[in-house]
């Protein structure tokens, strides 16, 4: 089970392994996304410490099954980028080169959660069912 979350800029996924619970109860299964609450290592700590070195609170992406945190991805994919430059500035897009390339689309006209399919603004159909 996982799910897939994108911002536009970024793309978060979280995967578990395991069975779903069947003994005929129902089974709750949710998402949650927060952004980070920290910028570079020194916020990183911070946070970290006033959270009792507790990650989950810090943000990004967590799957529950039952009300339970089962899975959590604390960053997002990494784009693979490399620096250009004899000297690299973070904020400077110009001085990496990233072997994952993303266009940020449009988003959907409404928030829309998909489980099991998919669709973009550009093609609306329901697709690529589990």
């Amino acid at each position: 089970m996982g799910a897939i979350l994108s911002t536009g800029e970024e793309t978060w996924e979280v995967k578990v392994m395991g069975n779903l619970p069947k003994n005929n109860s129902w089974t709750n299964i949710a998402i949650r996304w927060e952004k980070l609450k920290f910028t570079d290592q020194a916020s990183y700590e911070a946070a970290k410490l006033e959270n009792n070195d507790d990650i989950s609170m810090l943000g990004g992406l967590q799957l529950f099954l039952n009300l339970e945190m089962i899975g959590h991805s604390l960053l997002p994919e990494e784009k693979d980028c490399t620096c250009t430059k004899d000297t690299c500035e973070p904020d400077d897009q110009d001085s990496f080169e990233c072997k994952k390339q993303t266009t940020a689309q449009e988003p959907l006209t409404q928030s829309t959660m998909m489980l099991g399919c998919h669709k973009t603004k550009d093609d609306p159909t329901l697709r690529d069912f589990a």
